[in-house]
């Protein structure tokens, strides 16, 4: 748990779950206790070795990019694994 934010540094699903990667941050909303004019800008997407697509998202708050606000959704096969 970031000790800044309350939000989790790290998170992981079970393999019967399913979040689509399509779906991006915003599935991730209520869990990051995000605040009103926060949103989220996707910088780039690669994919590793094994498959894995690791796709880099910046916070933007009220259109001003957040020192240390980026989060990193590991997607395989179009679901979300893991993120942090």
């Amino acid at each position: 748990m970031d000790e800044r934010s309350n939000a989790p540094l790290s998170i992981s699903f079970s393999e019967s779950s399913f979040i689509p990667a399509s779906s991006g941050m915003e599935a991730f909303v209520p869990v990051l206790n995000l605040k009103p004019g926060d949103s989220w800008q996707l910088i780039r997407s690669d994919v590793d070795e094994i498959g894995m697509t690791h796709h880099r998202y910046q916070q933007i708050y009220q259109g001003i990019p957040v020192v240390t606000g980026e989060y990193i959704l590991h997607e395989k096969n179009g679901r979300i694994v893991s993120a942090n």
